[in-house]
């Protein structure tokens, strides 16, 4: 691994070396004013002349922020055929429900009594209309922020490939995911 001290006002790279590991370059004396950054090493060409090569270090931020987007995204969404118009379906279900709706109205809600009906008999537990709504009304958030996660994403790729120093690279990717959707939930 390679470590770097950098300076906290500027970026600038005080000192760097090789370690083993992260817990062996987090142990190197380091003056005030400086932050640690570790990267895998080969992802820094010259990484101790005056201008080092982040180039490759930005490719592997950046295949990074993709795969933690697929990460996120994958329990949110299914590539099952046919899925999509079950959503659309659900969602339009959900969208017009009211509490108790479905005892008055079952033909309105099939996909949610029937989803509600296979959970009851396969968790071995009651799983009332109103869990799944809410389950549904999830997913709609999810849907709404789909394009604003993209745009994250790309935003946060773009801002890797033009930090200049380190620490810009660094900060540029990280991406809470978690806290996005939760933001625009509010």
């Amino acid at each position: 691994m390679l470590w770097f001290h950098c300076d906290n006002d500027t970026g600038a790279i005080a000192n760097g070396g090789l370690a083993p590991d992260f817990e062996q370059a987090r142990l190197q004396p380091m003056e005030d004013g400086l932050s640690l950054f570790v990267v895998p090493d080969g992802t820094v060409g010259s990484p101790f002349s005056p201008t080092p090569d982040f180039s490759l270090l930005k490719e592997h931020l950046r295949e990074q922020i993709n795969a933690s987007f697929n990460q996120f995204v994958l329990p949110l969404v299914s590539d099952l055929v046919g899925q999509d118009r079950r959503y659309s379906k659900k969602e339009v279900e959900a969208l017009v429900w009211t509490s108790g709706d479905e005892a008055a109205h079952p033909e309105k809600y099939p996909y949610m009594i029937g989803e509600a009906t296979a959970k009851t008999a396969v968790l071995g537990r009651a799983v009332a209309v109103s869990e799944v709504h809410a389950g549904i009304m999830a997913q709609i958030l999810q849907s709404a922020a789909d394009p604003v996660l993209e745009g994250y994403r790309v935003a946060h790729r773009q801002a890797v490939l033009e930090a200049e120093t380190l620490p810009a690279i660094a900060a540029a990717a990280v991406v809470d995911w978690a806290a996005i959707l939760t933001a625009l939930g509010s």
